[in-house]
């Protein structure tokens, strides 16, 4: 690797180190050792100097709100290591959509030259008003060591990935007595969300944000890399997304969740299989890194994602609003 391969600041929002295990970690990681960049994790202020002589080609900023980030010390970091484009991811679906954000949330957005959000439609809205700068989709996506953990050969049940909220409780009553076992923590870094979703036949979870255009959260993509028949909330602007065909079945209320659940798990269990194994094959181009590939390609020079589904989101303006 030679001292010209672009340099990416990657500033994340975990609590704990940030490093390779992080969101969009492993990510860097693997676009560094294939040669196409290099990276450090940062957090401005946080205690952790960078080369005095640091000129990065592009700053990606992951879920900026959760920190107090200031307009002037932003503004002065960045001034400093030589004024880099600046993308920002929001991986968050906002509920307060009737109330503007605060300022220390909008910092970096301001200072942006796009902003890719999870959640369109009055989420983009708002954020475009709010930040003036171009919105655009990235949904969630899958995080390779996910996709790297081997099948397990003998499914059976129901897992149930755990959520918030009126809707997920009547699913989980709905679906009691076909579960595998306790709802689980959706998180990919809990240690026992890939082999659990693994064990069941079946995997099926809901969420909120309803009104949002495009969204869903990270428990789909997860469900997708497992390989599994899926059941969840249908949503507009999904329908890029494989079909009941390949094993992926959206649907509008809990009650019809639990319904498509048990007419599943009525069918031929080896069917069940053979369907939803291209869940995982499609789900290798849903990927952390092909994220990245699609956010900084305007600021590095990296290879373009997989035309499906990269090319396939909605972009006509009308639609997502």
């Amino acid at each position: 690797m030679t001292p010209r391969t672009p340099l990416v600041l990657h500033i994340g929002n975990e609590r704990g180190p940030l490093g390779p295990h992080t969101r969009f970690g492993a990510a860097f990681a693997s676009l560094a050792a294939d040669g196409l960049l290099r990276y450090a994790c940062v957090v401005p202020g946080g205690g952790q100097p960078l080369p005095a002589d640091v000129r990065p080609c592009a700053v990606f900023v992951q879920s900026p709100q959760p920190r107090p980030w200031r307009r002037r010390d932003v503004l002065g970091w960045l001034g400093a290591i030589g004024a880099p484009p600046v993308v920002v991811w929001e991986g968050e679906a906002w509920s307060g959509l009737s109330r503007p954000p605060r300022e220390r949330n909008l910092v970096w957005m301001r200072c942006a030259e796009e902003i890719y959000s999870v959640a369109m439609g009055p989420q983009a809205a708002l954020l475009r008003r709010a930040a003036r700068r171009p919105v655009h989709y990235v949904p969630h996506t899958v995080p390779q060591p996910f996709l790297d953990e081997p099948a397990h050969h003998e499914p059976s049940g129901v897992a149930l990935i755990a959520g918030r909220g009126r809707e997920h409780r009547l699913l989980a009553r709905e679906l009691r007595g076909l579960l595998a076992g306790d709802p689980m923590p959706y998180r990919p870094e809990h240690p026992e969300s890939p082999g659990a979703l693994r064990r069941a036949l079946v995997t099926v979870g809901w969420h909120h944000h309803r009104h949002h255009a495009g969204y869903f959260c990270e428990r789909l993509p997860l469900a997708l890399g497992a390989g599994r028949a899926h059941v969840g909330p249908r949503r507009p602007g999904l329908e890029w997304l494989p079909g009941p065909e390949h094993g992926l079945h959206l649907v509008d209320t809990p009650r019809q969740a639990a319904d498509r659940v048990r007419e599943l798990l009525r069918q031929d269990p080896a069917e069940l299989l053979r369907r939803a194994a291209g869940l995982r094959t499609w789900a290798a181009r849903l990927t952390e890194r092909h994220a990245l590939q699609h956010m900084l390609r305007a600021y590095v020079p990296l290879p373009a994602p997989p035309s499906d589904p990269w090319e396939g989101f909605p972009t006509h303006q009308g639609f997502w609003t």
